[in-house]
C-alpha cells in the first residue's frame, strides 16, 4: 500500500497540504456513519449534538496524531519545508489505520454507550443469536465497513493531489503547523468539558432495549482493604467450578429420605408487580389458595440464562460467567440423576439461543413444540406436558421437569381473544423494532404486555388445576417464577439485562410443597430454590458443600438478603452485583476493584440524604462478602469457623 502512495504522489507536498487533507480526512469521516447508519436514531435523539459530542473525541486524535507527525517531519527536515514521499505515504497510512478505530468506536457507541473494548465490540461484531443485537449489525460491520473506509481512502488522495500550495502557505513552518495543532487541541478539550453530560447520557442509556448500560446514580468510594479483597473473589470461581465438577464426576452415594417430583415452570419476562389480581387474576387466585406466593423475590441475574443457572445449580448468579466460558456439570441435575429421577425440559422454543441447550440440557429428555406461533406452541406445549403429568401415579419413577412459558417475552404474544387492552403494538421484531418507535408507542408496548400476561395466566392457571386433580400433585413441589422482569421507561429505558433495578430483577414466584411451605425470609432467590428441595427430600449430603444458597426453611437472620447480579450477553464481562435487605439497595461493580455505584431504596430512589445510609451498606456489602467467601472455601476444602463481623467500616 505504501508503494502504491508513493506512486501516486509525483512530487513532494508540504506539511499544509498534510494538516488541511487530515482536517478534510476527519469531516468525511462521520459522514458515513449519518449516511449508511444512525441518522434516524440520531435525529430522534436529539439531532446532531449527541454524535458531535462523542465525535470530538476522535477528532482530537487526528489533531494530535497529526501535529505529532508533523513536527517529526519537521525535525527530519528542517531546511526544505517539504516533505518527501515516504513521508506522505506514511502520514496517509497512519490516518487511514487511526480512522478504522475511530470509525468503529463511533458505530460502538452509539449502539451500546461505551467506548471501544474487546469484549463489547466482539458482542457488536457476533451478534447475539435470537436477534437481540439490533439493526443486523454482524454482516453490516464486515461488508459496509471496509467499503466506506475504501471510498474514504480514494476520496483523500483525490483532495491531497487537488489542494493548492499557495506560496504564502508553503512558507509556514511545521513548528508553526505542530504549535497550531495543539492549541487547537486545547480548545475542544475546554470546549468538550463545557458541554452538559445529559445532552447524551440519558439519551443514549436508553438508546437499544437488552443491550444499553445504565449512568451510576452515585459513587461513594471505599477505601477499606478487607472489603476492597472481595474483588479478590472473582478470581476464585474458576476454581471452585473446577472442584465442584470434581465432586461431580466423584458423586458418593446419594440418598434421600423423600423423593417429591420437582416441577420448575419458567415464566419468561413476568416481574413480580405484574403477578396480581389485575394483571394475572385466575393463577394468583389459586396460588393464594393453593401454594405459596414469595412477595419479595428476585431472580439471581436479570437476563435468562443467568437465571436458569442460577435455577439449575443453586449457586449465586456471579458463577455464570464463567460456566458460560467453560461449561461443566449441574450439580443438582446430576444428583436428581444418581437418585433415580427422570429429568425433561418442555420447551415451545428451539433452546439455540445464547447456547442455552448445550449449556444447560443437554443431558435431558427433550419435549419441544416448535411448528406454530409462540403463543399456539405455548397453549399445546402445556396441554401436552399436563397430560404427561397428570398419567404420574404413587409408586411410578420421580420426575423432575423444566417447563417454559415463552408468550410472555418480548415481543409478547397470545390470541387475539386476549386483546383486553388497547391500543397495543404487535408485529414487532429485534431487527425492525428501534427503541424511538417503541418510545413513541409506548402506552400500546405496555398493553401488549398486559394481555400476554393475561394469556399466561389461563395458561398456568388451567395447567396448574388440571394438577390438583391429579396424583403428581399430592407427592410434587411446584415452583413457578419469572426468569427476569421488564422495564417500560420507569427509569427512562425499555427492556432488561442492563441494569438491577427492581422491574428487571424482582419476578413472580410461587410454592408448593406436599407438606406445605413456610418460611421465615422476607427474601428470597433463585439460587435458594435447589438448597430448601434438598433439604425438604433430606439428603445425606451437606447441600453447603454443593450450592451457595440458603435453606428458606432453616433462617438464619444475616442471610436474609438478596444477591443479584448483572447478566451479560456473548462474550461480555460484567462485574455488577447489587445486594437488596428490607429497604436498602446497594449496587457495586467488581472490576478491578470495588465501586460502590448507587445506595438507594428497593424501588431504586436515590436517598436525600446519603450519609445515614452509609454505614449500612458497607455493612451488608461486608455481611454478602462473607457468605460468598465462606461457600467458596466449602467447596474448596479450607472452610473457617469464623462469624460475619458486624464491625463497622472506614467511610471516605
Amino acid at each position: 500500500m505504501i508503494n502504491i502512495i508513493k506512486n501516486r504522489f509525483a512530487e513532494p507536498l508540504t506539511p499544509i497540504d498534510l494538516l488541511l487533507a487530515g482536517l478534510l480526512f476527519s469531516v468525511l469521516l462521520i459522514l458515513p456513519y449519518y449516511i449508511f447508519y444512525f441518522w434516524k436514531v440520531t435525529y430522534a435523539m436529539g439531532g446532531w449534538r449527541i454524535p458531535l459530542i462523542k465525535f470530538s473525541w476522535y477528532y482530537l486524535f487526528f489533531i494530535v496524531a497529526n501535529g505529532l507527525c508533523l513536527f517529526w517531519f519537521f525535525l527530519k527536515n528542517p531546511k526544505t519545508g517539504t516533505l518527501g514521499k515516504s513521508s506522505i505515504s506514511i502520514f496517509i497510512v497512519s490516518n487511514v489505520l487511526g480512522a478504522v478505530f475511530i470509525y468503529t468506536n463511533l458505530i460502538h457507541f452509539s449502539l451500546f454507550r461505551e467506548n471501544w473494548n474487546l469484549s463489547t465490540m466482539k458482542t457488536a461484531i457476533d451478534g447475539v443469536r435470537g436477534g437481540q443485537a439490533p439493526l443486523g449489525i454482524d454482516p453490516l460491520h464486515l461488508v459496509i465497513v471496509p467499503l466506506v473506509l475504501s471510498i474514504i481512502l480514494l476520496l483523500l488522495s483525490l483532495i491531497v493531489k487537488l489542494l493548492p500550495k499557495p506560496k504564502i502557505l508553503s512558507e509556514i513552518s511545521a513548528r508553526a503547523l505542530a504549535i497550531g495543532a495543539f492549541a487547537l487541541l486545547g480548545l475542544l478539550a475546554v470546549g468538550q468539558r463545557s458541554i452538559p453530560s445529559t445532552w447524551y447520557s440519558n439519551e443514549l442509556q436508553s438508546f437499544i432495549p437488552w443491550v444499553t448500560f445504565a449512568k451510576p446514580l452515585q459513587r461513594v468510594k471505599v477505601n477499606d482493604p478487607e472489603l476492597q479483597s472481595l474483588q479478590s473473589l472473582e478470581n476464585l470461581k474458576d476454581s471452585v467450578l473446577k472442584k465442584l465438577d470434581d465432586n461431580v464426576r466423584k458423586l458418593p452415594e446419594i440418598s434421600a429420605k423423600r423423593k417429591p417430583n420437582i416441577l420448575f415452570v419458567h415464566a419468561e419476562g413476568i416481574r413480580s408487580d405484574m403477578f396480581s389480581p389485575t394483571y394475572m387474576p385466575k393463577f394468583y387466585e389459586f396460588a393464594d389458595s393453593h401454594g405459596t406466593i414469595l412477595k419479595n423475590h428476585y431472580s439471581s441475574g436479570n437476563n435468562t440464562g443467568l437465571a436458569i443457572y442460577s435455577l439449575l445449580t443453586g449457586l449465586y448468579g456471579t458463577y455464570y460467567q464463567n460456566f458460560r466460558a467453560k461449561p461443566g456439570y449441574l450439580a443438582p441435575v446430576e444428583i436428581l440423576r444418581q437418585l433415580g429421577y427422570q429429568i425433561t425440559v418442555h420447551n415451545s422454543m428451539e433452546d439455540d439461543y445464547e447456547n442455552h441447550g448445550e449449556l444447560f440440557f443437554t443431558t435431558f429428555n427433550k419435549h419441544m413444540v416448535l411448528e406454530g406461533s409462540v403463543d399456539e406452541n405455548d397453549q399445546q406445549l402445556f396441554d401436552e406436558t399436563l397430560a404427561q403429568l397428570t398419567k404420574f401415579k404413587a409408586g411410578d419413577q420421580p420426575r423432575f421437569d423444566y417447563l417454559y412459558l415463552n408468550s410472555s417475552h418480548f415481543p409478547f404474544d397470545y390470541p387475539e381473544r386476549f386483546e383486553k387492552y388497547t391500543p397495543v403494538l404487535r408485529g414487532m421484531n429485534y431487527d425492525a423494532s428501534g427503541r424511538h418507535n417503541m418510545e413513541q408507542n409506548k402506552i400500546a408496548l405496555k398493553n401488549t404486555y398486559f394481555n400476554a400476561l393475561l394469556f399466561s395466566d389461563e395458561l398456568l392457571s388451567n395447567f396448574v388445576e388440571g394438577l390438583i386433580q391429579s396424583a403428581y400433585w399430592q407427592n410434587s413441589i411446584i415452583i413457578i417464577t419469572g426468569d427476569h422482569g421488564e422495564e417500560f421507561w420507569e427509569h427512562g429505558r425499555f427492556g432488561h439485562i442492563y441494569g438491577l433495578s427492581r422491574e428487571q430483577t424482582k419476578v413472580l414466584s410461587f410454592v408448593h410443597f406436599p407438606e406445605g411451605f413456610e418460611t421465615q425470609y422476607k427474601h428470597t432467590a433463585h439460587h435458594d430454590f435447589f438448597p430448601t428441595i434438598f433439604s425438604y427430600m433430606n439428603l445425606n449430603q451437606d447441600i453447603d458443600h454443593w450450592m451457595s444458597g440458603k435453606d428458606l426453611f432453616s433462617y438464619e437472620a444475616d442471610r436474609d438478603y438478596n444477591l443479584v447480579r448483572m447478566s451479560a450477553l456473548s462474550n461480555q464481562k460484567r462485574f455488577e452485583e447489587a445486594i437488596i435487605k428490607d429497604d436498602l439497595k446497594v449496587v457495586y461493580e467488581l472490576n478491578s476493584f470495588l465501586k460502590i455505584k448507587s445506595i438507594t431504596n428497593e424501588d431504586d430512589d436515590v436517598f436525600v440524604e446519603l450519609e445515614p445510609h452509609k454505614k449500612p451498606a458497607y455493612k451488608l456489602i461486608k455481611k454478602a462478602y462473607f457468605h460468598k467467601k465462606n461457600q467458596m472455601e466449602r467447596v474448596l476444602g479450607s472452610h473457617s469457623n469464623e462469624k460475619a463481623a458486624d464491625t463497622e467500616l472506614p467511610l471516605s
